[in-house]
């Protein structure tokens, strides 16, 4: 009897990819360019992996909701603009290739667009290893489980061979 599937999920940013300088970089961009004060290094890495909005909320809890959806837009049109490569972490490729050798199925869960996941995956090429992409664009944001119990729903994994 052959063994039940296992599933290994990866986030994107901040484990695969080092996103975090060119995320501060078009935050204080964004910010700058509405006058508000831009947050430190620090309070962005307090809310980063969470959806931009939501980020604005966290950092900004005085401004009113409109001004939170206008520096999210700043923000993208600055990432958007800037282009910059995140970088993959040192021994990412590597850790990668010896899951999937060692027959584990692989997805992702991110918080990260479904557009910026494809952008990035292409940039390093890591398309064929994910046989799931769970994005905020389809799912509500973590730590809500719903990327997970995707992943798991759509390569048939059961949670006890799940592994985020």
């Amino acid at each position: 009897m052959a063994a039940p599937p296992r599933l290994a999920l990866f986030d994107c940013d901040g484990t695969l990819v080092d996103s975090l300088a060119a995320a501060h970089g078009a935050m204080n961009a964004a910010c700058l360019s509405l006058g508000v004060d831009p947050p430190s290094e620090a309070e962005h890495r307090s809310v980063f992996g969470v959806p931009v909005l939501a980020q604005m909320t966290r950092l900004f809890p005085v401004l009113e909701p409109a001004r939170h959806q206008a520096l999210a837009d700043s923000f993208f049109h600055h990432h958007r603009s800037a282009n910059q490569l995140e970088p993959l972490y040192a021994g990412a490729r590597e850790a990668i290739r010896a899951i999937e050798a060692a027959n584990w199925l692989l997805g992702i869960a991110t918080a990260k667009s479904g557009r910026g996941l494809q952008q990035t995956l292409d940039r390093h090429g890591l398309h064929r290893h994910f046989l799931t992409l769970q994005t905020a664009d389809t799912n509500p944001a973590k730590p809500n489980p719903a990327m997970a119990l995707n992943a798991m729903r759509v390569l048939g994994v059961d949670a006890e061979n799940t592994v985020m």
